[in-house]
């Protein structure tokens, strides 16, 4: 992550000295993301910012992104409410990338659960988890992290006969 870091900040020094801004607000991210990997969540917020500043408004998925991503580092810092709030102002935002809405609605659901809102948080995951499965039929396995998220909510409300079958779907 250090090495990362240095090359991601190296590149967007670059990035604004050549005045590339798509991939300067991706770099951004990037760094974001990477330092809230690190746990140096107070230098996180900033980089979001300005990743959100330098991406054009017609840019809707990646807009949609970052909130997602600023969504991720209030769950980290357990401000469900926050994440709530910016995860659906995300899935509001027009973009037609099914896996990112898929994504997010994941998100959603664990943040609505971290918040004790169980009833949204178990629907938004049911339903991430069957858009999983029709997104991926052909590659089932990537619907697998949608479906333990599933079986792991059955479980913790001692549901171990949903549990069994969602985990041997």
């Amino acid at each position: 992550l250090a090495e990362a870091e240095k090359l991601l900040r190296e590149t967007i020094t670059l990035r604004r000295e050549t005045g590339e801004k798509p991939g300067l607000a991706a770099s951004l991210d990037h760094l974001a993301l990477n330092l809230l990997q690190q746990g140096r969540y107070p230098e996180v917020g900033g980089f979001l910012d300005e990743s959100f500043n330098e991406t054009p408004e017609n840019n809707t998925a990646f807009l949609a992104t970052l909130l997602a991503h600023r969504a991720r580092l209030h769950h980290t810092l357990g401000s469900y409410a926050k994440s709530v709030e910016l995860l659906g102002q995300a899935l509001a935002m027009d973009f037609a990338n099914p896996e990112l809405r898929l994504v997010i609605r994941s998100q959603l659901g664990l943040s609505q659960l971290r918040l004790g809102k169980f009833e949204e948080g178990y629907s938004a995951t049911l339903t991430a988890a069957e858009e999983a499965k029709q997104l991926y039929p052909s590659r089932p396995f990537l619907a697998v992290p949608y479906m333990n998220n599933l079986g792991a909510i059955a479980l913790s409300q001692g549901d171990a006969e949903t549990a069994d079958q969602v985990f041997s779907e």
